[in-house]
């Protein structure tokens, strides 16, 4: 690889919120593959499970802000979209530079509509994140190499959506 960089990634599965009461919690698997692709790269990761740290909102904004990542993902699926949202926005009121990428089931399925309505979200990984996490982890400060990653959806430097 050439001018390869080492990020801070911080990996986040949103903190949980009345969708799921009386749900059992499942640990974020995926947040774990995704992990094990960016170590692999020699990449700084950390994931975060707000819901067995019972970590809230108002905590995650804080943990953003102190661990000062390159970028924040976040998981969800269809039934934990909007604290997947919520955990958007507590991630840019921390730092509100720093770009964030949404990925799971309900997002791959949503991406377009979630990049025009949430302004908060900057990317949206679809499908299986491995590949196209660490694509964007590589290579998210240029804009001609973001254009030829699959599996994200995204807004342009004019506004233009692509998928």
């Amino acid at each position: 690889m050439t001018n390869f960089v080492t990020r801070r990634v911080l990996l986040v599965s949103p903190p949980v919120g009345r969708s799921q009461l009386g749900k059992t919690p499942m640990p974020p698997l995926g947040l774990a593959y995704v992990a094990g692709v960016l170590e692999k790269d020699g990449h700084d990761v950390a994931i975060l499970d707000c819901v067995l740290k019972g970590i809230d909102e108002r905590a995650l904004e804080r943990q953003v802000a102190a661990s000062r990542p390159d970028i924040v993902g976040i998981t969800g699926t269809t039934w934990t979209r909007y604290e997947q949202f919520r955990a958007a926005r507590a991630s840019k009121r921390a730092l509100a530079g720093v770009p964030v990428a949404l990925g799971g089931p309900h997002v791959t399925f949503t991406g377009r509509n979630v990049i025009e309505k949430i302004p908060e979200v900057d990317f949206v990984v679809r499908g299986e994140s491995e590949r196209p996490m660490r694509d964007l982890v590589r290579g998210y400060d240029d804009p001609a190499q973001i254009g030829t990653m699959s599996g994200l959806v995204f807004h342009d430097r004019n506004g233009q959506t692509f998928a």
